[in-house]
């Protein structure tokens, strides 16, 4: 194998080497301070809010358990001492289905409503966060020389750009 031949193998392999080291990243520590302070960390009321939304969120079942333990046990109970006459029990049943559904439909609501708050903060924040990586790629596509775009496919270029 001739010199120049060999020299072209090493580049290939470093190279090669060098894109699946980039690849898969350092990771660790200071990557994730790197992405708090640079990209997250104008967004702390956001999450934040998404955070408390999320744990109110989850208790939303326990708290449907809890009118249909209120449904049974008080409204469709029968009445332990027999005091209540007919006319008023069936107007006790009618309000008390009607403040359960009422309570149901509120707690619909406000599932429904802490879904869609979530899902558009959490939305904001990843465009935000994508919106300034593609910035920071271009500018510093901008400052590289010439001689990096002639020596470089444009396909890698791109392929990088859009992948990592």
């Amino acid at each position: 194998m001739s010199r120049k031949s060999h020299l072209r193998l090493e580049c290939i392999t470093e190279e090669a080497l060098s894109d699946t080291q980039e690849a898969v990243g350092v990771g660790g520590w200071p990557d994730v301070q790197r992405l708090w302070h640079g990209y997250l960390g104008i967004h702390v009321g956001k999450i934040v809010g998404i955070f408390c939304i999320l744990v109110a969120w989850a208790s939303v079942p326990y708290l449907f358990a809890m009118t249909h333990m209120a449904l049974i046990d008080r409204v469709l109970a029968p009445d332990a001492q027999g005091l209540l006459v007919a006319s008023t029990r069936e107007k006790a049943l009618i309000y008390g289905l009607l403040l359960i559904f009422g309570l149901n439909m509120v707690l619909h609501t406000g599932n429904l409503l802490g879904h869609l708050v979530t899902s558009r903060l959490t939305l904001r924040i990843g465009q935000s966060v994508s919106l300034k990586l593609r910035e920071r790629i271009y500018s510093r596509l901008d400052e590289l020389q010439l001689t990096y775009f002639d020596r470089t496919q444009s396909g890698r270029i791109i392929a990088r750009i859009q992948n990592d």
